[in-house]
């Protein structure tokens, strides 16, 4: 973990000293840099003892070694952040910049000879050494060999059925074709010979099962297997293109079964080992009720296979990730794309996971296994890195042990990060252990009411990560606002935070959730993009920001950036060049225009979202841009009623590649495609009046997926649609059944030019005049967040 150490103060010391802060005197930049490199080189020599068979010098030198190296990193950055936290509160107070203390100073000359001490000692031991450095290196190079887990798919035990049962042929039929569009592993278990194989057998070929999945597959794996002819051998049953490596069927593979609603059988599995190398081959991201059904001799196998593992968002990871600071810098790289790659990295050597994938292709979710999930959590615990706080920990009494020694004395292993599942009692544990800790991250499974008591605070000083967003609270102690050293902060509130905000210098990423953001004025947060060194920002549409005063290079993500009547003249968009996602909210009773060229500054601009008000809900308030930035991929409507003649200006964007457009974003009943999409991979429509719809195949050259929800009037496809050769999925909610049937027809179509590649899904199929509740419409449609569902009830449309 001196590596983790050594990353944060580099970090540390470029954030706060080789940047330009409007709080911060500080004029000898040449004694910093000069101390960066001097830390590099002891990063390199971390990563250097760490590589396989690379070790020119003695396991225990090396410990040794190590152990100084984290123990310096600690002091340093402590002593550092200690001094910055008085000269911080102190510009809060005057208001004015502040010019570096002669005590910082002192600090970091000392960290500087402490660095060269070791490094002395580092040439001694090398130059004792007998081995032949450049010899090791070179065996190190060619023999590296990455290690690899592998984490099943996500089930419940429950799945596990065992063999030996009348109903258990009924039991799996139901678990196969039920409800759930969540890919689902279902495991038979039982000793050799009771006829497990016969029984799935039966199940395979059942008329039921044949006509629920777009696509079947059966592999036998047994006690000794070759995994190579096991995948081709599956790969020749659903993909017909010759095959190379291993690496080019996996990927084929997997991105055939993403669109299709598949049943894999693995039959015979023998150990945990034979799962883990298999099941990586299929696409995690499934939420089309796809099936694996797994039988095996081994409860543990059975039990592996069906555990549940953890799902992780990817953008929170590496904006986590950002803010502690355990990135290293890169050249022509932001932080975050730093992070992109080193979680591919991860994924490339198996021990991470794809869950789900965005509507543009980019990773959307991951998942951890249980078992490296354990294996981390002990390795930080052994470090004394992390402390997880739980119900367990606090009725054994062991919560309060460990604070008590994390308060007492100066210890290179205190505990630098806290994750809690409970917070009534996290108030007083911090107060005891506040002098390390870093990070405080809450998780629950459901959201409680608390009060959040001001005194931790006061004595969280080295604070960066504050993330309780799934605690409910009435009010946010004013004490907040001296974390000088917090970057990233996540709560939930629903009341008016008058809180002054930017004495938070150092925050990067700002997220607050409510509840219901339509009765909140956040008078206070007008001013929040003027932060210098602030990167994402989430806030509730309610509240009105005011674009920053000066140029701010770091913004990369606003949502949402309401729009009322005094910003409409100079939006001012040219203060915010590098931002890359973007969420505009109009809450006006007025007619609105975007100006023309002002969404054209934003060149870096890849991901839209505009939305009007629900409630205005009236035609004409809202008039599209002439002009967006070439550079936008994505773009999202809400309730912006425009007419489809304007679809023109969208169809010319020319890397747009997916387009959603959500509660009548679009309205009338005739769309008649113009030009364009050439680049449009993804098309989502939810809520329209949409009748008929005429498209040339030429104006979507590259569709790959097609989804309609709560389009009840559309009765039936352009006939074009079955030219666009790309298209490989029709996913339908709430449609009439007329519309299903076109689509099916359209699969048939396509079915007879040798293409089986083509699927279509459709869900709560609409039949003659069934009523439809609006709630449910969207619900289903995906379109009412969850939070929602607690505070609107909606009545059933007549």
């Amino acid at each position: 973990m001196a590596f983790a150490h050594i990353i944060s103060l580099i970090n540390t010391i470029e954030f706060h000293f080789l940047q330009p802060l409007p709080c911060l005197i500080f004029d000898d930049k040449e004694m910093v840099e000069s101390l960066c490199e001097k830390i590099r080189k002891l990063q390199g020599f971390l990563e250097e003892s760490h590589k396989n068979n690379n070790i020119f010098i003695s396991n225990q030198a090396r410990r040794v070694l190590e152990s100084k190296i984290r123990g310096v990193a600690h002091d340093a950055e402590g002593w550092i952040e200690s001094d910055l936290h008085r000269l911080y509160m102190r510009f809060n107070s005057e208001e004015r910049p502040v010019k570096t203390s002669q005590s910082l100073y002192q600090t970091l000359q000392q960290l500087k000879r402490r660095i060269e001490s070791i490094e002395r000692r580092y040439h001694q031991i090398e130059r004792n050494s007998n081995h032949s450095v450049e010899l090791q290196r070179r065996n190190t190079i060619e023999n590296i060999k990455a290690s690899s887990f592998s984490q099943p798919p996500s089930s419940d035990l429950k799945n596990v059925v065992l063999v030996g049962r009348d109903d258990e042929f009924l039991t799996i039929m139901q678990k196969l074709i039920s409800d759930s569009e969540k890919r689902e592993v279902i495991s038979i278990t039982g000793m050799g010979g009771i006829g497990k194989t016969t029984l799935v057998k039966r199940i395979y070929e059942d008329v039921a099962i044949i006509s629920h999945f777009d696509v079947r597959a059966w592999i036998t794996v047994s006690q000794e297997h070759n995994f190579r002819e096991i995948l081709i051998a599956l790969h020749g049953s659903i993909v017909s293109n010759g095959v190379v490596g291993n690496s080019d069927l996996e990927d084929e593979l997997r991105r055939k079964l993403t669109i299709r609603r598949y049943l894999i059988v693995i039959d015979d599995v023998w150990s945990i080992e034979a799962w883990d190398d298999i099941h990586r081959w299929f696409p995690k991201e499934d939420v089309n009720g796809s099936r694996i059904l797994l039988t095996t001799r081994l409860k543990q196998v059975a039990d592996y296979a069906s555990s549940e593992d953890t799902e992780i968002c990817v953008k929170a990871l590496i904006r986590l990730w950002v803010a502690e600071g355990f990135l290293k810098q890169e050249l022509n790289n932001t932080m975050e794309e730093v992070g992109e790659n080193y979680l591919h990295d991860l994924v490339d050597r198996g021990l991470v996971q794809i869950d789900k994938r965005s509507s543009n292709g980019k990773m959307k979710s991951c998942r951890l296994h249980d078992r490296l999930h354990s294996f981390c959590l002990r390795e930080v615990e052994r470090e004394k890195l992390l402390y997880v706080i739980n119900e367990k920990n606090v009725h054994s009494g062991m919560l309060q042990r460990i604070m008590r020694s994390m308060s007492t004395g100066s210890n290179p292993k205190a505990r630098r990060w806290i994750s809690s599942q409970i917070i009534r009692d996290l108030d007083v544990s911090i107060a005891r252990a506040s002098k390390e800790i870093r990070s405080i991250l809450y998780f629950t499974n459901e959201f409680k009411w608390t009060y959040l008591s001001p005194k931790p605070f006061t004595f969280l000083k080295l604070l960066r990560v504050l993330d309780i967003r799934l605690c409910l609270m009435d009010g946010i102690p004013s004490e907040i606002v001296n974390l000088v050293h917090l970057r990233y902060l996540a709560l939930r509130n629903d009341s008016v935070l008058n809180l002054q905000w930017l004495k938070l210098q150092s925050l990067q990423i700002i997220i607050i959730n409510t509840f219901d953001d339509s009765e909140s004025y956040w008078g206070s947060m007008l001013h929040v993009l003027d932060m210098p060194l602030l990167r994402h920002v989430y806030l509730p549409k309610s509240c009105f920001l005011n674009l920053p005063k000066l140029v701010q290079g770091n913004l990369q993500t606003i949502f949402w950036l309401s729009l009322p009547q005094r910003l409409r003249t100079k939006l001012g968009f040219k203060t915010i060049p590098n931002v890359k996602e973007l969420g505009i909210y109009i809450k006006e009773k007025n007619p609105y225009k975007l100006l023309p060229g002002s969404l054209a500054d934003l060149c870096r601009l890849e991901n839209l979202k505009i939305a009007v008000e629900e409630d205005i809900c009236s035609r004409g308030l809202f008039q599209l841009p002439t002009a967006f930035p070439s550079s936008l991929k994505k773009l999202k409507l809400i309730y912006t009623y425009l007419p489809w003649e304007d679809m023109g200006i969208i169809g010319t964007l020319p890397n747009l590649e997916v387009l959603k457009l959500m509660g009548y974003a679009f309205c009338g009943p005739k769309w008649r495609t113009e030009n364009g999409f050439y680049k449009l991979k993804h098309l989502q429509i939810v809520e329209s009046d949409l009748k008929h719809w005429t498209v040339i195949a030429d104006h979507f050259p590259v569709l790959e997926c097609l989804i309609l929800s709560c389009c009840e009037n559309l009765e039936e496809f352009p006939s074009a649609i079955v030219d666009i050769t790309t298209l490989q999925l029709i996913k339908l909610t709430r449609c009439s059944s007329s519309i299903v049937t076109s689509a099916k027809q359209i699969q048939e179509e396509r079915l007879g030019f040798g293409d089986s590649q083509f699927v279509v899904h459709d869900f709560h199929t609409i039949f003659g005049s069934e009523p439809v509740r609006q709630f449910s419409r969207r619900e289903d449609a995906g379109y009412i967040s969850s939070k929602k569902k607690l505070i609107y009830v909606k009545k059933i449309k007549e």
